[in-house]
């Protein structure tokens, strides 16, 4: 738990990695997927998205989003949990949650593939890239959307395994028209192998892949959360490392690249990146609650060493910043000015 400092610094229980442990290569094949090319005589790919492609559908002319993964090095473990996981995320049917349409495998290709709904707008990690921090009003509907479609995926017992700024897609509405975040990628490769673009939000058990559970993805939603109120913290990936392999690193508080973020959801972020999953937010639905205004507040957990066992508890009440002037804001009020103008139309 935080300090008095409000530096997170807790050591993993788990057995740490070697040192020469590495992220697993990336699963999937884009050498053999490039534009024009045709994944089971149906959808032809017309180029790469955030890790995913972009591909149309030859029987329907739609537009979707397929993602492939190389299956040459899976046993039955591999394949029986890919189609376990595709079948429940048919299902799965929430405004922040892309509809998954299709899954099958192309033998001679060697790949097995999941292809979801393609909607007009972007992912939360080229909005990033094009206009940076978005002001915090924005930040927190993001937080409050991705959240919400984890935990559709948490209630009917699937874990994403790959919750990062590229699966986050923000589009309008078909009837309202109101821009929304929607989650790509239930019924993916969630345990197979962490890729490279989603290493930096990935849990530390999931890059010692191990069995993941729904605090798995409150860890990556609250990397997202770090990155969207403040920015993530110098020298990330070498903390996110030394967690990895079980040793204790400390995470500072939001507040201290942010001054203005509210005490109680910086403290919210840091409880979702605990290292044992056992002492963060149980699921997604607990971290979207933290995210919620007026929420009542509610005790720091106990620690407990049975990572799977859950108790359904509150979330800290919602703290706006202080009023009256505060110097950080004002030195601040440029960059803020140019966020809010940046992120307008979300």
């Amino acid at each position: 738990m935080p300090g008095r400092s409000g530096r997170l610094r807790v050591p993993i229980p788990d057995p740490p990695l070697p040192r020469t442990a590495r992220i697993p290569a990336d699963p999937m094949s884009h050498d053999l997927l490039t534009p024009g090319a045709t994944v089971s005589g149906r959808y032809r790919i017309a180029g790469p998205a955030d890790g995913a492609f972009r591909a149309a559908d030859t029987s329907t002319g739609r537009e979707v989003v397929l993602r492939a993964f190389a299956t040459a090095d899976w046993g039955a473990e591999e394949h029986d949990g890919f189609r376990r996981r595709a079948s429940a995320a048919s299902l799965l049917e929430h405004p922040h949650v892309a509809a998954m349409l299709d899954t099958g495998a192309d033998e001679a290709l060697g790949l097995a593939w999941v292809v979801w709904e393609a909607r007009a707008g972007e992912s939360l990690a080229s909005l990033l890239a094009q206009r940076g921090t978005p002001p915090a009003a924005q930040a927190l509907r993001i937080v409050r959307e991705a959240a919400a479609g984890v935990a559709a995926g948490h209630g009917a017992g699937i874990v994403h395994g790959e919750v990062h700024p590229g699966t986050l897609f923000l589009s309008r509405g078909e009837e309202d028209r109101r821009m929304r975040v929607r989650v790509l990628g239930f019924g993916g490769g969630a345990g197979i192998a962490v890729r490279s673009a989603a290493a930096r939000y990935a849990s530390p058990e999931a890059l010692r892949r191990q069995a993941l559970l729904p605090a798995a993805d409150v860890f990556s939603l609250g990397v997202v959360a770090y990155e969207l109120l403040a920015g993530l913290p110098p020298q990330w990936g070498a903390t996110l490392a030394a967690l990895a392999r079980g040793q204790a690193a400390a995470i500072p508080s939001p507040r201290e690249l942010r001054p203005d973020v509210p005490e109680a959801l910086a403290a919210a972020v840091l409880r979702a990146l605990e290292p044992d999953p056992a002492r963060r937010w149980p699921d997604a639905a607990a971290f979207a609650e933290a995210f919620t205004p007026a929420a009542p507040a509610a005790p720091p957990p106990a620690p407990s060493a049975a990572a799977h066992v859950y108790a359904a508890r509150r979330a800290p009440r919602f703290v706006q910043p202080a009023r009256g002037p505060n110097p950080a804001l004002i030195a601040g009020g440029a960059a803020a000015l140019l966020a809010l103008c940046a992120w307008a139309v979300i």
